[in-house]
């Protein structure tokens, strides 16, 4: 209780990864968070995929932390995978951009 959400939601991340899953799923870590939380999640997240070799499921509607914390990101639109790239490719492939911002935004 004495702990901030953002906090909260960076220890219930550790704690996740405390038992030393080889996949650890992270349902929108980010959600509620400012701009400092997200970065600190997003230093979280590469620390348990770089230095610990965890393997990470990152499910979150954050587009800027995704593509600055994953290595690989797979986008799917209403159940269908639309594409799966890096993230510097994700950022300018055409179907994605329509998915996330409409027809004629590319």
């Amino acid at each position: 209780r004495d702990l901030s959400y953002g906090d909260r939601r960076l220890v219930s991340i550790v704690r996740a990864a405390a038992s030393g899953p080889s996949v650890l799923l992270l349902d929108e870590p980010a959600a509620g968070l400012g701009a400092l939380e997200r970065r600190e999640v997003s230093a979280v997240v590469k620390h348990l995929a770089h230095d610990r070799g965890m393997a990470i499921a990152l499910i979150e509607h954050d587009v800027s932390l995704v593509l600055e914390t994953c290595d690989r990101v797979a986008v799917i639109e209403f159940g269908k995978l639309i594409a799966i790239d890096l993230p510097e490719r994700i950022r300018s492939n055409s179907a994605v951009v329509e998915a996330y911002l409409g027809a004629g935004a590319v």
